[in-house]
């Protein structure tokens, strides 16, 4: 009896689930950091937006010696005459002027909890408020979800 060559065709079981491990091991590693981004990328404008709000404060504060009572007295220091609204239907910006409008601080609420920021910063000397809402040094722990800007005064 004569056997002949056959040319093998096709994979084996076991080639097969080599394959589908080693495709699920790089899925499990890759899928949660494809799922943060939107969230990652909001956060991202969250904390520009604080930052614009910061100049925004500065520049009534400016204009006016103080600094405004809320996000909608300074409106018209933002483009378009409208402050940032916080995007993903989280809580708004919080502006909150201390001591008679000499110092104030901003928050805004992160989705990833890791995206917040550690807040480590003196309180100015001629903020009485915040120095007794704070102490001498604001601490915040991270991964709170807060992102947080201390400043006006003197520091």
């Amino acid at each position: 009896m004569k056997f002949s060559a056959r040319l093998r065709k096709g994979f084996t079981l076991i080639e097969l689930l080599i394959v589908i491990v080693i495709i699920g091991i790089l899925a499990v590693g890759l899928v949660p950091k494809v799922i943060d981004a939107p969230k990652k990328a909001r956060d991202t404008v969250r904390k520009t937006d604080v930052n614009q709000i910061k100049i925004a404060a500065e520049s009534y504060y400016t204009d006016n010696s103080k600094y405004p009572a809320d996000l909608a007295a300074m409106a018209s220091y933002f483009q378009g005459g409208i402050a940032p609204v916080n995007a993903g239907g989280l809580t708004n910006y919080s502006f909150t002027p201390l001591s008679t409008s000499t110092c104030y601080y901003i928050t805004a609420t992160l989705e990833s909890a890791a995206g917040g920021n550690e807040l480590t910063a003196q309180a100015p000397a001629d903020c009485p408020a915040l120095k007794t809402l704070m102490g001498d040094a604001a601490k915040v722990a991270p991964g709170l979800g807060k992102y947080y800007i201390v400043a006006g005064g003197s520091f």
